[in-house]
């Protein structure tokens, strides 16, 4: 990964994607069973 892409993945105070309420979400949805590219739509639908 490029240093200008590990930039995009670092955590700001928009967005802290350790936070309990995002991780809870994670798990509830089940988007850690899914491949990345599945994942990224999966959060896209309700």
């Amino acid at each position: 990964m490029s240093m200008e892409n590990a930039d995009l993945l670092q955590k700001t105070k928009l967005l802290d994607y350790d936070d309990c309420s995002i991780q809870s979400l994670i798990s509830e949805r089940g988007w850690r069973k899914f491949s990345k590219y599945d994942a990224i739509g999966a959060v896209y639908r309700p």
